[in-house]
């Protein structure tokens, strides 16, 4: 804790002769009386002797205590009057206790009511205290839990500074939780920092009063408890909520605490200000049925505003807040342009525009003010409701040519009802906005099928109209490629240039043939024979590199990512011979890069860049061939690390950068290098939003900005479960991603059988679990009804995350009553160990911490050995442990934290997996399942789930099945299940 401005002390040199022996008076904060609500401000006789010091306390009672005042500053004399016996009855006398007037022994009579007045009233009174501490020569504290001997009688001072809570809102291990700091000074600390005491915080033996609303707070939420698995640090008090309720958080948690306190919520909620100009749009509707209503909007960025919104608009958009600052002036342009286009525009000032639809009609006005917004670029919406219109009677026809230059193709693309043919820019602008009419040249409407507008406006988002063309980046090759659609009901076609179709045929066909082509043999200089698949990933990448790509490899876990990129290494070492290439990993993966790298390709001269005494000395750097650093050194590097170009930058496990908004993320977009290539065996882990900074990392702006990004296909897949959003987005990436699961090369892997190990809870453990279901059950199915779905979902998590625990053991609960370890988990987890591992090892998995001790006691007390992970492991004390499990043949089992195990982990000496409860991702556990089941596995694995029968965990295993088909469709991987629970499915929960 930073050292705060030293106070002046004022002595007062008074003292009482009592026989031989001087003493002082002195005031005793006694955190050790019961009878007062657990403290009394007291005074103390300080006694100098030759054999040492000593104390006696004096009770501020009667009279006696009156006659050692004298001895003290007189104002502080009168405070301490307000404090003695009397006073105190007296007020409590006054605020409807009367019987205590009459009691001998009042404060032996009283209750939590009591003592929370006389609290509120000590508190004020100390407040007036406060100023005056200064003025004493002795104040001593007594701590809690400690008798009065004069040991533990220890010095003490009341500071002058009155400590100012602020907080910050934090995520970590999937929670989002506050951690609260205490301003002094204007030098902030860690409330860690301090111990609360009644009414103070403090350090060392300086005491900080509180303000009454500050002691609330902090009261209520040390009486919240903690939840496991929260990030360095420790537990967390206060209010803690899954990542994936952040809107939930902050509207009850965070805006309430921010009414009265800073709250700094910039590492979980980007704020940004939207500063650009306003792009136009037009809505057209009917008023009344007899006029046409015309309103102007201006979008910036994807957020709409209307003529009579603030100067500043403010938008939540879950994770992030967006401030419009509003261009006036720019807006101005589409209003005038509207209101010079008739005159009786000209007095119209609502907001919105309006007209008679006879003469919208006209003298064809309504013809002239569509062209002039086409000409200014403003769509126009809403056409699909007018019904004043005559529609052209034509059936469309839709025809591509497309052409192919150096970086992009050119695409010719007419549509013509009748003999009407539609300019391509009005043709673009309508089907971006959705609309399912264009206005044709002689008035009418022409519909535009909506089969149109599915199937065309990626390609037109994607493309730029030039000279009356639509160019489309080389990198979407994937989308002209599916252009051909063989004609059909719409009468739609593509004409394309022959050597254009070649090409696409090629690259089409060179992505299918990686593994067969004689191209890019493995280089002699790697020591190790490629599986087939991995041979492939290989010549992949060398592809990718042949054309200028970026790509993520996206293997299961445990399929040789590592290998095929050394591989890769090594061959552009040979290619390019004074390269330097980066790869960034998390902490926990450098050893593992450092020993594949010694194994596989030992001439490959490395370098790790890593620790507190590390350098950036770019000689070293280049004369390296290979960089090895972590994404937490790369950000704090960064100066260094932007001003060096390297070759490739390699990302391993590169949804480390799905966030991109986070730091590191942007640290990442700030290397320089010729290529880039990433890793992942989950690249999608909670939505689509996953892949878009990892795809934007490989091929920048290949998806657009994050607003598109957004809302053209993370909201419709994530939210609305649209397959056909999922469809056009793997379009867009499926060459970019090479996917292979276990499933696909199970020949490479010895067998893997899963099942599940039924547990059948006694009759202790049943009773609890019954007691907690039916407590939820009413109050989840309370809250629905009356907040709904979206707002129950905090205690539809909390509820479930309960009765899991349960299912471990009941002794788990963070509850005031202590429950038993009652766990028939526990049992048959240890009688399984004790039988299969003699000749084998086991990996045992757990999401909760305590489970993972209470297993931990228990192999304690047969002699079982074992070793130990979880998140507050050391980097390098995990590489032991691993080294520990995987070569010493005594250590029979690895009890690991279901997150801090999920990567960067060989642990193939175990051919048997205990996952002792189910999460509710299956990929998080396939992940488990993997750090055994992988390459360098030679026996037959066996993995066993965990599960109490005719539980909530039985039930969770049902619903698994139901919901894990959307990231499936993107790229093939379960970890993009996003776990949706409709109100049938918690009322099924919790039946």
């Amino acid at each position: 804790m930073a050292e705060l401005p030293k106070k002046t002390i004022i002595v007062n040199s008074s003292s009482v002769q009592q026989g031989k022996n001087s003493f002082e008076t002195g005031l005793l904060l006694n955190f050790n009386n019961p009878k007062k609500g657990g403290f009394s401000i007291e005074l103390l006789m300080v006694l100098d002797k030759k054999e040492g010091r000593s104390y006696q306390r004096i009770p501020l009672a009667g009279n006696a205590y009156l006659s050692y005042l004298s001895s003290l500053p007189v104002p502080v004399a009168l405070v301490l009057k307000k404090l003695s016996d009397e006073a105190l009855v007296t007020h409590l006398v006054k605020n409807g206790f009367a019987w205590l007037r009459d009691a001998d022994k009042p404060f032996d009579f009283l209750d939590s009511r009591h003592h929370v007045l006389l609290g509120e009233l000590i508190a004020g009174i100390l407040q007036e205290l406060k100023p005056l501490a200064p003025a004493l020569k002795y104040l001593f504290h007594l701590p809690p839990g400690e008798p009065f001997i004069n040991k533990n009688i220890r010095p003490a001072s009341i500071s002058a500074f009155t400590p100012n809570l602020s907080f910050v809102l934090e995520r970590g291990n999937g929670y989002l939780f506050l951690r609260c700091r205490v301003m002094l000074n204007n030098i902030s600390f860690p409330l860690e920092d301090f111990e609360q005491q009644h009414f103070f915080l403090k350090s060392g033996n300086e005491y900080f009063l509180l303000r009454k609303e500050d002691r609330d707070l902090l009261r209520g939420w040390e009486a919240a408890g903690a939840t496991d698995e929260l990030p360095a640090g420790g537990l967390v008090s206060g209010p803690v909520a899954p990542e994936e309720e952040l809107v939930h958080f902050l509207e009850k948690v965070v805006k309430p605490l921010a009414e009265k306190y800073p709250v700094d919520t910039s590492q979980v909620i980007r704020q940004e200000i939207v500063d650009s100009l306003p792009v136009g749009r037009v809505y057209l509707s009917e008023l009344n049925e007899n006029f046409l209503l015309i309103k102007p909007k201006w979008l910036y960025g994807d957020i709409e505003v209307e003529e009579w919104d603030g100067p500043e608009v403010r938008v939540d958009k879950g994770s992030a807040v967006f401030t419009i600052m509003r261009r006036k002036e720019e807006e101005e342009v589409l209003a005038e342009s509207i209101r010079k286009l008739h005159p009786k525009f000209s007095g119209q000032r609502n907001g919105y525009f309006y007209l008679k639809f006879s003469e919208a009609l006209e003298k064809n006005w309504f013809v002239g003010f569509y062209h002039k917004m086409q000409g200014l670029d403003i769509p126009i919406l809403g056409m699909s409701g007018l019904r004043k219109f005559r529609y052209n009677t034509s059936p469309p026809e839709f025809k591509i040519i497309a052409g192919k230059r150096i970086d992009w193709f050119d695409l010719t693309i007419e549509v013509r009802y009748g003999g009407l043919v539609v300019p391509l820019h009005e043709l673009r602008k309508a089907i971006l906005g959705k609309q399912e009419y264009i206005l044709l040249e002689d008035g009418s409407l022409g519909v535009l099928p909506v089969e149109w507008i599915q199937k065309y406006s990626l390609l037109m988002k994607m493309g730029k109209v030039k000279e009356g063309e639509l160019k489309i980046p080389g990198i979407h090759w994937s989308l002209v490629e599916e252009l051909d659609l063989g004609g059909g009901a719409d009468r739609a076609g593509i004409e394309g240039r022959s050597t254009l179709q070649m090409e696409l045929t090629e690259k089409k066909a060179r992505l299918k043939g990686i593994g067969k082509s004689r191209e890019w043999p493995v280089p002699a200089a790697v020591q190790a024979k490629l599986r087939d698949y991995q041979l492939a990933g290989y010549q992949w990448m060398c592809l990718l590199d042949e054309m200028g790509w970026g790509g993520c490899l996206a293997n299961d876990m445990g399929l040789g990512k590592t290998l095929q990129t050394l591989c890769f290494l090594q061959y552009l070492t040979q290619k390019y011979p004074d390269e330097t290439h980066l790869v960034v990993c998390p902490t926990s993966l450098i050893y593992n890069w450092e020993a594949e790298l010694k194994k596989f390709v030992p001439g490959l001269a490395w370098h790790v860049h890593y620790g507190a005494d590390r350098e950036f000395d770019e000689s070293v750097m280049r004369a390296a061939r290979v960089i090895i650093t972590s994404y937490g050194m790369v950000r704090n590097d960064i100066q260094h690390f932007s001003g060096f170009r390297f070759g490739y930058i390699i990302l391993d496990e590169s949804q480390s950068i799905k966030n991109p908004a986070s730091l590191v993320c942007r640290a990442m977009g700030m290397l320089n290098g010729r290529g880039r290539l990433a890793l992942s065996g989950t690249p999608v882990q909670n939505n689509t939003f996953d892949l878009y900074a990892q795809m934007d990392f490989l091929n920048p702006g290949m998806l657009g900005g994050q607003d598109f990004f957004r809302g053209e296909f993370a909201v419709p897949i994530d939210k609305n479960g649209d397959k056909e959003a999922a469809a056009r987005l793997r379009k867009l990436v499926y060459p970019f991603i090479l996917r292979r699961t276990k499933e696909q090369v199970a020949d490479d892997l010895p067998d893997k059988t899963e099942m599940i190990l039924w547990c059948e809870m006694g009759i202790e453990q049943k009773k609890i679990y019954n007691s907690f279901k039916e407590h939820y059950r009413d109050s989840i199915l309370e809250h629905i009804s009356g907040e709904g779905m979206g707002k129950s979902s905090i205690y539809i998590l909390e509820g479930l995350t309960k009765l899991r625990q349960i299912c471990d053991s009941p002794a788990i609960l963070h509850e005031k009553e202590v429950y038993p370890n009652a766990s028939a988990k526990l049992e048959e987890l240890i009688r399984e160990i004790e039988e299969n591992t003699g000749q084998h090892k086991a990996l045992v998995f757990s999401q909760f911490t305590s489970m993972l001790r209470l297993i931990r006691e228990a192999l304690e007390q047969r002699g079982l050995s074992y070793v130990y992970l979880d998140g507050s492991v050391a980097a390098g004390d995990r590489r032991k442990a691993v080294q520990q499990f995987q070569e010493n043949d005594s250590v029979r089992v690895f009890l690991i934290s279901l997150k801090a195990g999920g990567v960067g982990l060989t642990l193939t000496a175990a051919d048997y997996v205990y996952l002792v409860d189910p999460w509710w991702n299956p990929a998080v556990e396939q992940q488990a399942i993997d750090r055994s089941h992988r390459i360098g596995q030679t026996n037959k694995v066996f993995a066993y789930r965990m599960i109490c029968k005719d539980t909530v965990e039985e039930k969770i295993l049902q619903l698994q099945e139901k919901k894990r088909s959307l990231a499936a469709d993107l790229v093939g991987d379960e970890a993009g299940f996003v776990k949706k629970l409709t109100e049938e499915d918690v009322v099924y929960l919790f039946s």
